[in-house]
């Protein structure tokens, strides 16, 4: 995360700050939606779900069986990252005022802490985890049309809520 933000989101010779915001989307949510399909991809060709964890658990030692989901998990944590560095890199270019700044990551992280409680929920109800990873999946691919959206009002100067 830390290069896409320094040397693509960040870097005014890649384009217009605009440009950024629409080309990094389209990278971000291509690694993110990535992820995703690995994730399904591998989910379903086991049997793994609840109340059926590999027996013995998974050794390091196991060569593929080990490798495979690792990656994953990797994959996984890089491609939250670079969500999370274009969510607040996108609010920041929407706005040079502090105060409006301040309420857009309020709600941002209010939108993120409902969604955690949701997933709580979600798992407490013992909703199995292919249907969980299907609800990911699909919030994944939909928070791309209204992101667009919101790409598209970066000005290349200032914020399109600072008026400047």
């Amino acid at each position: 995360s830390y290069i896409c933000g320094t040397y693509y989101l960040d870097k005014e010779s890649v384009g217009a700050r605009r440009q950024r915001a629409i080309r990094g989307l389209a990278m971000i949510s291509m690694i993110n939606i990535g992820q995703w399909i690995y994730a399904l991809a591998y989910q379903f060709s086991t049997g793994y779900d609840k109340g059926n964890a590999p027996d013995p658990p998974i050794h390091y030692s196991d060569g593929k069986d080990f490798w495979v989901p690792f990656i994953l998990f990797v994959y996984c944590g890089i491609a939250d990252s670079l969500v999370q560095t274009y969510a607040y890199w996108i609010l920041g270019a929407i706005s040079n005022d502090p105060k409006q700044l301040s309420m857009f990551v309020g709600y941002y992280k209010g939108v993120q802490s409902f969604g955690a409680a949701m997933s709580w929920i979600i798992e407490a109800h013992g909703v199995s985890y292919r249907v969980q990873l299907l609800i990911c999946s699909v919030l994944a691919v939909l928070f791309v049309p209204p992101t667009f959206i919101v790409s598209k009002c970066v000005q290349d100067k200032g914020g399109i809520t600072s008026g400047s």
